[in-house]
């Protein structure tokens, strides 16, 4: 495993890429890195976006009853409506592998 994941970092994936502090970096640069990395960095900036890429929400379906796709399908039932155990029936279906 230590080979492959050597062999990652030569082909230049992410986890081998640093900000080197003594370096200046571009006015309009954009820096994606986790929180500890950029406060390590002590810059300042015009803008920062915070994201959890911990939370559920990047994997729930937006309601969207207009546009709600399994509803508007041919199989599902006239005049049945959508539960939250349909939702949660179907996620644990599109999670798995």
């Amino acid at each position: 495993m230590g080979r492959e994941y050597v062999q990652l970092v030569q082909d230049g994936v992410v986890a081998a890429q640093y900000v080197r502090s003594w370096q200046r970096q571009p006015a309009d640069a954009v820096l994606i890195a986790p929180a500890y990395t950029f406060l390590m960095a002590n810059q300042a900036v015009d803008h920062q976006f915070w994201l959890d890429v911990g939370s559920n929400a990047w994997w729930e379906r937006l309601n969207q009853p207009l546009t709600q796709p399994y509803v508007l399908g041919r199989d599902w039932a006239e005049g049945r409506a959508w539960t939250d155990l349909d939702e949660y029936v179907r996620d644990r279906k599109r999670s798995r592998p």
